[in-house]
């Protein structure tokens, strides 16, 4: 399914949609389900308590809510229990959903709750029957005022549409997008981006088991390497599209790396526990069920790298393979994360897959969605048809818009419920960029939403409350990886104002430090360096262009081989049968440069960077250069007729 590319130029925004309710039919079975099952809980509750003997109401007691079945113990056991009672309800039963979100484990809230009703019902004593009759009305109570507050919620919601719809309709593409055509982005790094790149390329290029210069915190939540590998890979890939098509060698090395990092058991043990605790099921393997955090991000690192560098390097099932310490091995090449996407997205209950068990976000299935788009583009093969597409875009509109006209932060599967937004703008720009390789219309809608949030009522200054002050890549206090999210998101819609607004920000908020030839944040955690790379290396539709239009296979030369502390390359481009590339030479040399994809036995004219002017390739179409002056230099390879 390859749609025009050029769409957003020429439509206008879609309209929200009118308020018509804030679940979707499938959100509405499972928070009715939700409600049945907690009725019928209530109810085996209030039976033990009005019909049981003393140990039992305790439990019955427990039952209508966490911590329930030590209150009735207050007047009978004094402060011990009343203190248990606290712990469970303010401590121990919060704890646990936070357990469930942030970890997928889904048995700790039913666990602590039903452990609280069971040591209620271990005390002696019999619940005084006033204390009974209370207990028993708090829950209907409670549902009243939440009827309540859902009733007035929803007169509030259908404002807060309308007020959406106004932003919407009032909105045009040439807000951000200025109508007569702008100069492209230079296809060249600067100085200042080589030294971004190398970066990236000295975590990706150390050896394979070490993971020197990573944020180690922990393997659930943000922070996680996975997602460092992920981005740092999707960053060489946008740096590869825009300037350095024609660099193999390191490049190509740097990138193939970092997939095969991901399958260090240390970046992927952290499925056996929440598969165990999310599922019930003994299964160490990510790529098993429900887990896009990895499949998903692992497969569009790989089919970015392949779009950008003209290559399948991760389509056979071997391609990459899962090594568990206790011998088994699990396949992981990109056919084998395919398969599991569309295993996950065929069984999705909310028509969107699982990122972990039982929680589903929107932004993580935007990603997922582009790598099967991108593949698909690559191989032809209908990885995402338009059945599977119109399918995934209505249940998207449908389950998570929220009345705002943004998405939900993510839903759980088991119950229906949404978390509330966190992030701040992040979360939502994120999501307009990925969108934007899958539909430019809802990327655009999105992103005229956000800009209201952005911009000051002058519209000449950013909003700062509006960015979260945590890095979400180490959670130290820093707007950084807000400002580069945000500073993403606007580059790939066209929006050049916001984006050097944000770059500026993150430049005054958190100050670049130069060593040498590497160039980073002090305290700037690593994927937010990463999502900083993508945008200064974003442009309008990047993203887009390479996952519907991959880099045919390259066949004329490209730069192989260099002293990489010592050469630098700021583009690479084959043209014309030739190499177009212009070189940062830190010291004058000699430096070796490695040539492949030449015509074999064929003489080329070289000129440029000091270096001789023939070159004759070997019989494998390979040559050899030494280029000897210092600075920024152009080298050019010419076929000679």
């Amino acid at each position: 399914m390859h749609a025009d590319l050029n769409a957003p130029q020429r439509a206008a925004l879609p309209q929200l949609p009118g308020w018509t309710s804030r679940w979707g039919p499938r959100t509405r079975r499972l928070l009715l389900r939700s409600l049945l099952a907690y009725a019928a809980l209530y109810a085996a509750g209030g039976a033990l308590a009005l019909a049981g003997s003393g140990p039992w109401q305790h439990v019955g007691l427990g039952l209508l809510w966490p911590g329930a079945g030590f209150l009735a113990h207050v007047a009978a056991d004094g402060p011990s229990a009343a203190w248990v009672a606290c712990i469970v309800l303010a401590f121990a039963f919060p704890l646990s959903l936070v357990l469930w979100f942030g970890t997928g484990n889904a048995m700790a809230p039913p666990l602590v709750w039903g452990s609280a009703a069971a040591l209620a019902g271990l005390r002696a004593g019999t619940p005084a029957p006033e204390d009974i009759a209370w207990m028993l009305c708090v829950p209907p109570t409670l549902a009243l005022v939440c009827t309540a507050a859902w009733l007035w919620h929803g007169t509030r919601a259908r404002k807060t549409r309308l007020r959406a719809q106004g932003i919407v309709a009032a909105a045009s593409i040439t807000d951000w997008r200025p109508a007569a055509a702008s100069a492209p982005q230079p296809d060249m790094l600067s100085r200042a981006d080589q030294q971004r790149l190398r970066f990236a390329m000295d975590r990706a290029l150390q050896p394979l088991d070490r993971f020197d210069g990573f944020d180690w915190l922990e393997q659930n939540q943000t922070s996680a390497v996975r997602y460092q590998l992920n981005f740092l890979g999707y960053a060489l890939a946008m740096a590869q599209a825009r300037a350095l098509p024609a660099w193999g060698g390191d490049l190509d090395r740097a990138q193939r790396q970092l997939v095969q990092k991901l399958a260090d058991h240390r970046v992927w043990r952290y499925w056996a526990l929440e598969s165990a605790w999310g599922h019930g099921r003994l299964d160490p393997d990510p790529t098993a069920r429900d887990n896009i955090m990895y499949t998903g991000f692992g497969a569009l690192q790989m089919v970015l790298s392949q779009a950008a560098a003209g290559r399948l390097d991760w389509r056979a099932p071997d391609s990459l393979t899962l090594r568990h310490p206790n011998g088994r091995s699990h396949p992981a090449g990109l056919g084998t994360l395919a398969r599991a996407l569309a295993r996950d997205l065929q069984a999705a209950p909310l028509g969107l897959m699982a990122c972990e068990p039982n929680w589903v976000y929107p932004l993580c299935n935007t990603m997922s969605a582009a790598a099967l788009q991108g593949l698909q583009s690559q191989t032809n093969e209908p990885h995402w048809d338009s059945v599977r597409a119109d399918s995934f875009r209505r249940a998207l509109l449908a389950e998570f818009m929220t009345p705002s006209g943004h998405f939900v932060a993510c839903r759980s599967t088991l119950t229906g419920g949404a978390m509330p937004l966190t992030g701040g703008v992040l979360p939502a720009a994120m999501t307009a960029f990925f969108l934007n390789a899958l539909w430019p219309d809802l990327a655009a809608q999105q992103w005229a939403l956000l800009r209201s949030r952005l911009l000051s009522a002058g519209g000449d200054s950013l909003r700062r409350q509006a960015f979260w002050a945590i890095d979400l890549g180490n959670y130290r206090c820093s707007r950084a990886s807000s400002w580069a999210g945000v500073a993403l998101a606007a580059a790939e819609l066209g929006d050049r104002e916001v984006a050097q607004k944000c770059l500026e920000a993150l430049d005054e908020e958190c100050p670049e430090q130069v060593d040498g030839e590497h160039r980073h944040r002090p305290g700037v955690s690593v994927w937010t360096h990463a999502v900083e790379l993508m945008a200064r290396n974003a442009s309008e539709g990047s993203l887009r262009r390479l996952v519907h239009e991959p880099a045919p296979a390259c066949k004329g030369p490209w730069l192989e081989e260099m002293p990489r502390t010592r050469v630098s390359v700021a583009s690479a481009h084959a043209a014309h049968g030739g190499l177009r590339a212009c070189l940062e030479l830190l010291d004058p040399g000699p430096h070796r440069l490695g040539v492949s994809g030449l015509q074999p036995l064929r003489r080329y004219r070289v000129w440029g960077a000091g270096a001789p002017r023939t070159l004759m390739a070997d019989a494998q179409g390979r040559g050899e250069l030494h280029a000897v002056m210092q600075g920024r230099q152009t080298l050019n390879l010419r076929p000679v007729p």
